[in-house]
Formats: structure tokens, C-alpha cells, sequence
């Protein structure tokens, strides 16, 4: 770098400037004698003209020539410049040594701006087209600086894999019955004309294995590592090229299948960097279902009528397309809702099909299910080829429907039973009682007259069916005790054998659209108040009931069928009753009211534990209440 100073000269004139006076220490060569050299056309090594995209490629000068000061140098890869570059101060100075290298510096920067320092580089184009690499070499000098090379530039085609090879699947469309196979294979191939071959040396090697293929006049080797096969019926499937993929259709339709080929790309001359890369290919496959009829006793599904309550037996059978009848393995039935074996009214008791004789060629029960419906689903699954094949029978049929209740109801009374009335009512015995509840002469405390819509073109059999809960307690000054009168356990229904409805022999038969009875069921329950000898002072009474509204259609048109209840109406009454001392007359004592029924869906068959009737259950004393 120059000092400057000012130095005081006489003026000649008044308006002259001082003069400046600079000195310069020792100057390098390079920074004012030496020009940038150049490789012009010398730079040899591996300085490709071709890439792959996202694959990387490596520029790797092996020598070259240039020119210092006149004086001509060579530079090789492994050693470095032939001779020395010493280069003198321009200004000669004692203190100053020459500046000394060997080195040659790397700059590189490709168009897409990767940059690298080092001899070797490894580009890596991301987009196809045409790309540039800029190399600036430079002498490095250490602190006495730098001389850089004229710039060289290297233009590169980068092209897609795409563009160098094909992929496709064999067969890449086909037809096939659900649970048959059809190997599928993934061949790649090259697109380059002329295919290039493998080097020599690699040439048996290449012959051995057909998953690899030479590109770009062997600049690089593709190897298929493996392929993973992807279609909606099953989960990835994965499995090397020279094991082929072989797909059993799970379900019918039109399959779109996906074979991604995972490759492996090295450049031959630097084989230690590997470069993944894959490509997707269609295929696709018509899967042909079989077909599976249903049949109720023997006739097509849907040509057979159906009614509620009714036995049928339903059947299947399977076939090929073609109309080939084939059979099923591991048949079995898989109804939405258990499936009725039989329903006992006079006992309540109920049973559904067991699991076992639903894994059978065919199933029988009875028709019910809970609700307002006119359907039911039942899923069938079978074996074919090992494949399961799932569908289901839609049974349709007919029904009564339950459209509303009209009904008498009256609150329950502390009274004493007439002569006259229990003699008219067919109870002599009961004249003179004090009773809390209701007598059923001259009016039944209740009466129930529902409306039925029976559209199913056969005659039904109406009834009711009603079941009852207990709990009764009253003061007994004999035993000076609470005694209680429960339908055991508590809270648990018996079957009312009081109510006259439950006589199933009492029915109404009709095929007419609408079925109105009037009082068709009618109820008077009742506690008597007095027990002799016990002296009772106080009753508490309360009764819970379930009126079920059953049908089933007459056995003139269905021959086995069971009694299907289609409503249930919940209601019940209270009353408490002491005895006046004074005289001897019993009172109210608190409640005496009756709940009006509430109409709600069935949830299971009416059935009970014991059944409610004189003498049962029995007034007892419970120790720990």
C-alpha cells in the first residue's frame, strides 16, 4: 500500500495547491504484473455433459496446462503444479520474500446456485433442462493472497429418469374371478438408442440379473431393488421384481392397482454415493363377483310373502358367473338381532337360535324384531377359493301395527264391597270387604280398547298379555310388625294371573284394515284391608304393570307361528287406607291415584319369574327393612 505525505514547496503563484508526495513499499507480481491464467482447452478429467435429475454428478479435473508470466506449468490432480510459482515483489525490497505455491483453489457454482470448495465436485440438478457449472480455479498464496484463473464455463443437459427408461406392469389390465390369482410382474426398460451396454468386466454380471440397466453411455447403472404393489383390497404388498406379486382379489369391481419400482443409481466411475428413485405404474384388474340366492322354504326370497310370527327356513345358494353352481365353505348366518327359536306365552320363556346352528347351510326361526318394522337384515359369510364371501338376505314382510289406545280410567277408592255387587260380579265371597283399589262391578277401574291397523291381507289373532310388579306394606298390631307383600326380587315383574286377557284362549281373529275392540282388556286390581285374625291398622298398596299387546297370524293361513308382542303400555296405582277406631270404618290416608298407561316400544318378550295370583306373593316380615 502507497503512503502519501504533503510537502512544502515556495509558491510560484498564490493560488498553487501544496504538492503530494506518495511511497510505495515492496509490491507483489501477481497483483501488478501476473494476469489471470487460463486453462483454455487443457482442463481435462471426468466433466460430464449429461445428468440425471435429483441423481448427483461428479466433475472431477484430472490435469491441465496454463500459463504465468510467460512461463508454461502443468497441474495434475494427485501432485499438483509441476514446478513452484515463486513470484518477486514488483518493488524490490529485502524484507520481502517471494510468494510461493503449488496450489491450485476450487470454486465451483452451478445455475441452480450449489456452490463447493473442493477439487471434486458433486452437482445435483434439481430441474431437467439445460444447466450450467462454473468453475474459477485460483493460486492461493496463503496471506500474500490470491490469483484467480479466467472463469470456465461447463453447460449440462439434465434430463428426467422418465426420459431414460420405462416401466410397466405385465399383464398391466385383466379379468378375473373373485378368488383366483394373477401374477403381476414390473419390467423396467431402457429408452436410449442404442441400449448401452454394461462394461466388459460387468458383462456376466449384467447377463445374471435383469433388474439392471446401463445409462447414459454407462455413465450410470439403475438398479430395480424392489417393488411394492398397492391396490384397495389389500394392505402394501412388497416383494422383490424377480418375485412376482400375485393378486387375489378380496371383493369384486374394478381394481386400480399401483406398482412403485424403488431403484438404486449409482455413476459407474464413483459407485461409493447411491441415489434412490422410484416411478409409479398403473394397473388394473375387473374382479367378477359370485352370486348368492336366498331362499325361504325353498322358494326365491323375493317371491315369498312373510309375517310377523311366522317359522320359515332360509337357505342359499351360490353361483359362478355363468350361472355355475358352486359350493361355500364355512357357511354361517350373522342376523343383526339374535333370531327367535321359540316363544312359550303360557311360561314366558323365550329362546334364540344358538350359534352353532348358525354356522349351517340354513337357519330357521321365527319372524320378530322389535319395533315398527317391516325388515330385517340378515348377514351371510361363506368360503370360496379361501376367500371369504360376504352379502346379506333382505327379508321383507308383512305386520299389524299398533295405532293407539283409547281407555277408561278411574282413581282407586277406600271402599266396602256391596252384596249386591259382589254378587253380580261373580264374587259372593268378597261382599262386606274393605278393600283399597277398584271392584269391577258396576265399572272396571280400567278399561283399555286399542286400535290396530292390520293391512298384511291375512287374518291376525289380538290379545294382551300383562305382567305386574308389587309392593304392598301394612301396619299389624297382632304381631307388632311392618309385613310386606313384594313380587320377589323387588322391582321384578310376575305375570298378572287376575287379568282376564291373559286367558289365551280369549282372542280376536279379523282381517279387516282396522281392528278396534272395544274394553277389549279390562282390569280392577285391588288390596283387601283386613286379614283375620290379624288387625291391621294401616295399608300402603302399590302395583306396577306392563300391558303388552301381542298378534300372530291365524293358523288357517301361517301353521306355526308364535305370539308377537307389538306395544307395551306402562301404567299403575297407589292408595294408602287406615282404620278409623271410633268407627271402625277405613279411610284414605294419603294417595290414592292411578297413572295413565304410557305407550312404548317393546325391548324384549314379556316373560317373568313366578305368577301373581291369590295367596302369591304372600304378606311377610322382612328383618332387615
Amino acid at each position: 500500500m502507497a503512503n502519501g505525505f504533503m510537502k512544502d514547496i515556495p509558491s510560484i503563484a498564490d493560488d498553487e495547491l501544496p504538492t503530494w508526495l506518495f511511497t510505495f513499499p515492496a509490491v507483489r507480481a501477481d497483483l501488478w504484473a501476473v494476469g489471470n491464467p487460463d486453462w483454455q482447452n487443457t482442463l481435462s478429467g471426468h466433466l460430464p455433459n449429461k445428468a440425471i435429475a435429483d441423481v448427483g454428478r461428479t466433475f472431477e479435473p484430472a490435469s491441465g496446462s496454463f500459463l504465468v508470466l510467460g512461463k508454461p506449468y502443468f497441474w495434475f490432480r494427485d501432485s499438483g503444479i509441476n514446478h513452484e510459482i515463486s513470484l518477486s515483489p514488483a518493488l524490490p525490497d529485502p524484507n520481502v520474500l517471494p510468494a510461493k505455491t503449488q496450489v491450485i483453489g476450487f470454486s465451483w457454482k452451478t445455475s441452480e446456485g450449489q456452490t463447493s470448495k473442493e477439487s471434486n465436485f458433486v452437482a445435483i440438478f434439481k430441474k431437467p433442462g439445460l444447466a450450467n457449472v462454473e468453475l474459477i480455479n485460483h493460486f492461493d498464496f496463503g496471506d500474500d493472497g490470491k490469483i484467480p484463473f479466467v472463469k470456465k464455463d461447463f453447460p449440462i443437459q439434465v434430463l428426467n429418469l422418465r426420459d431414460l427408461v420405462s416401466a410397466k406392469v405385465e399383464p398391466s389390465s385383466f379379468t378375473l374371478t373373485i378368488g383366483e390369482t394373477q401374477q403381476l410382474t414390473f419390467i423396467v426398460e431402457s429408452k436410449e438408442t442404442p441400449v448401452p451396454q454394461p462394461p466388459p468386466t460387468s458383462l456376466s454380471a449384467f447377463k445374471k440379473s435383469a433388474n439392471v440397466i446401463y445409462l447414459l453411455d454407462r455413465d450410470y447403472k439403475l438398479e430395480l431393488v424392489n417393488v411394492d404393489w398397492f391396490e384397495e383390497q389389500t394392505p402394501t404388498k412388497q416383494g422383490i421384481e424377480s418375485q412376482p406379486y400375485n393378486f387375489t382379489p378380496l371383493k369384486p369391481g374394478l381394481v386400480n392397482g399401483l406398482a412403485r419400482g424403488k431403484f438404486a443409481i449409482v455413476e459407474v466411475a464413483y459407485p461409493s454415493a447411491i441415489y434412490n428413485s422410484s416411478t409409479d405404474v398403473s394397473w388394473y384388474a375387473l374382479v367378477q363377483d359370485i352370486v348368492v340366492k336366498f331362499f325361504i322354504d325353498n322358494q326365491p326370497i323375493h317371491e315369498r310373502s312373510c309375517y310377523l310370527g311366522e317359522y320359515i327356513t332360509l337357505s342359499y345358494k351360490a353361483y359362478k358367473q355363468g350361472n355355475q353352481e358352486i359350493h361355500l365353505k364355512k357357511p354361517k348366518w350373522e342376523p343383526i338381532s339374535p333370531l327367535v327359536d321359540y316363544y312359550l306365552v303360557n311360561s314366558g320363556n323365550v329362546a334364540t337360535v344358538p350359534t352353532i346352528l348358525l354356522a349351517a347351510e340354513k337357519v330357521s326361526f321365527y319372524i320378530f324384531d322389535f319395533g315398527d318394522v317391516t325388515n330385517t337384515e340378515i348377514f351371510f359369510t361363506g368360503e370360496y377359493l379361501g376367500l371369504p364371501k360376504t352379502t346379506k338376505a333382505s327379508l321383507l314382510y308383512k305386520r299389524p301395527y299398533f295405532i293407539k289406545s283409547e281407555g277408561n280410567f278411574r282413581n282407586p277408592v277406600v271402599d266396602q264391597i256391596a252384596t249386591d255387587d259382589a254378587i253380580q260380579a261373580g264374587e259372593p265371597e268378597s261382599a262386606g270387604r274393605w278393600y283399597v283399589g277398584y271392584f269391577k262391578f258396576p265399572t272396571a277401574g280400567l278399561t283399555f280398547s286399542p286400535k290396530v291397523l292390520n293391512n298384511t291381507g291375512i287374518t291376525y289373532d289380538f290379545n294382551c298379555i300383562q305382567t305386574i310388579s308389587i309392593f304392598n306394606s301394612r301396619e299389624n298390631l297382632s304381631s307388632k310388625s311392618v309385613e310386606y307383600m313384594i313380587t320377589e326380587p323387588k322391582g321384578s315383574f310376575w305375570l298378572d294371573s287376575e287379568s282376564p286377557t291373559n286367558d289365551m284362549n280369549t282372542v280376536i281373529s279379523t282381517s279387516e284394515n282396522i281392528v278396534i275392540a272395544n274394553k277389549w282388556y279390562n282390569d280392577s286390581p285391588r288390596v283387601y284391608l283386613e286379614d283375620p285374625p290379624a288387625k291391621i291398622s294401616e295399608v300402603n298398596a302399590r302395583m306396577d304393570f306392563k300391558l303388552f299387546m301381542i298378534v300372530r297370524p291365524n293358523k288357517i293361513f301361517v301353521e306355526n307361528s308364535i305370539w308377537c308382542p307389538i306395544k307395551m303400555l306402562s301404567w299403575s296405582w297407589e292408595g294408602n287406607a287406615k282404620k278409623d277406631e271410633a268407627t271402625l270404618k277405613w279411610i284414605p290416608n294419603g294417595l290414592l291415584t292411578v297413572n295413565e298407561p304410557i305407550e312404548l316400544d317393546v325391548e324384549a318378550f314379556p316373560s317373568w319369574q313366578n305368577i301373581a295370583q291369590a295367596g302369591s306373593p304372600k304378606w311377610k316380615i322382612y328383618k332387615n327393612r
